[in-house]
């Protein structure tokens, strides 16, 4: 009976006795499909006639397909090694050794013929690590520093002014967020988040439309 437990669904045997339906088979594939497989698979069929389940057949087919689809890509791999371009090994080239016609530096001069406390000493090797042997009056450093100092003035750079509480600037440095631990608010003066506030306001852009003029 098609209907008994011990009935070989899934197999060219449960074809040929009645188990025609492929929507009510219950086996792993339908006898129909099975009937047709052992007829035009040869592989199929040596494994039935080897008598494997249909489960069993199942399971070494999916292996199958695993182990193909894996050699697939490893074959796809060693080609596109095989297709980039191998580097090209560049060897240095080789030091010139003689007279060269770079032109001699002209600072690291000998500290005898250095002229401290200008920014040509500094410029000559007396820099802020060795001691300039000026101790009275300008070195080497300050008359650098001095010398920047103007050129940025000149350039129209602004002089920076430290950070005080009460101002944008103590808001973002100091991290002064709260009215009431603000130094300059408990002395009776502007906190740091009244200052920020009000740059803000003032450095806002103006978001007013422009009127247009009406036609006369």
């Amino acid at each position: 009976m098609i209907d008994s437990l011990d009935f070989p669904h899934g197999t060219p045997r449960g074809y040929d006795l009645g188990c025609h339906g492929r929507a009510a088979c219950p086996g792993v594939i339908t006898c129909t499909r099975a009937r047709e497989r052992y007829s035009g698979d040869y592989t199929y069929m040596k494994r039935v006639q080897a008598g494997l389940t249909p489960a069993e057949i199942v399971a070494v087919e999916l292996a199958d397909a695993s182990a193909a689809k894996a050699a697939r890509l490893a074959a796809k791999q060693r080609a596109w090694r095989a297709s980039k371009p191998k580097p090209v090994t560049v060897l240095p080239t080789p030091r010139v050794v003689g007279p060269t016609t770079r032109r001699p530096k002209r600072y690291l001069l000998p500290p005898e013929r250095i002229n401290h406390g200008t920014t040509y000493g500094y410029n000559s090797g007396c820099h802020k690590d060795s001691p300039c042997p000026k101790p009275d009056g300008e070195t080497c450093w300050d008359a650098i520093h001095a010398y920047q100092v103007k050129q940025g003035r000149a350039n129209g750079v602004k002089e920076r002014i430290p950070p005080e509480h009460g101002t944008p600037g103590g808001y973002r440095v100091f991290a002064c967020h709260a009215k009431s631990v603000c130094p300059s608010e408990t002395s009776g003066g502007k906190s740091c988040t009244t200052a920020m506030a009000e740059y803000r306001k003032a450095n806002r852009p103006s978001r007013a439309k422009p009127t247009m003029e009406k036609a006369a």
